[in-house]
């Protein structure tokens, strides 16, 4: 009796960790050896104009709702709300990335600056929607939006790890 009531209840605590630990709840890596990542956290937003995919947004004070973007920063240092994961059309709305990886986020180098991968990435000031890495004391003024996986030096898209 002993024996059947611990294979009951090595059956039902098996299925329990197979639930929590299921595929598609975080990272794992599968039987091919890939990492796969499904930790990813995303908000619903707004946006009054068309953005791409990959655009750091902000929140737009102007519409003051709580929930619709702009690229546009509202002043240099602002915090960047989330990355767009896919593109959101004028008056839309769409999945924007608060955490994960993201493999499109858009970068330019500034003032030579280039990202070396594993360095934070910032919202970009200077041009509406990128990121870009910084040196120096300027960083104490700024908050990062993630950290950068791909060295670059030219502008277009890099995969980043999104933490805002």
């Amino acid at each position: 009796m002993k024996n059947l009531l611990f294979i009951a209840l090595f059956a039902i605590v098996s299925v329990a960790h197979a639930i929590v630990l299921s595929p598609g709840s975080g990272t794992y890596v599968d039987a091919t050896g890939t990492v796969v990542n499904y930790d990813k956290v995303w908000i619903i937003v707004k946006s009054a104009t068309a953005i791409a995919r990959g655009k750091v947004v902000y929140p737009d004070l102007t519409a003051d709702d709580g929930y619709t973007v702009t690229t546009t920063a509202p002043q240099a240092g602002n915090k960047a709300l989330c990355v767009t994961d896919e593109a959101i059309a004028a008056g839309g709305t769409g999945l924007c990335l608060v955490r994960g990886k993201h493999d499109a986020v858009y970068f330019e180098p500034i003032g030579g600056v280039n990202l070396t991968a594993g360095y934070p990435i910032y919202g970009s000031g200077t041009t509406v929607g990128y990121s870009y890495a910084i040196t120096g004391a300027s960083v104490t003024y700024q908050t990062p939006i993630g950290v950068g996986l791909d060295a670059s030096s030219a502008t277009g898209t890099v995969d980043a790890y999104i933490s805002l």
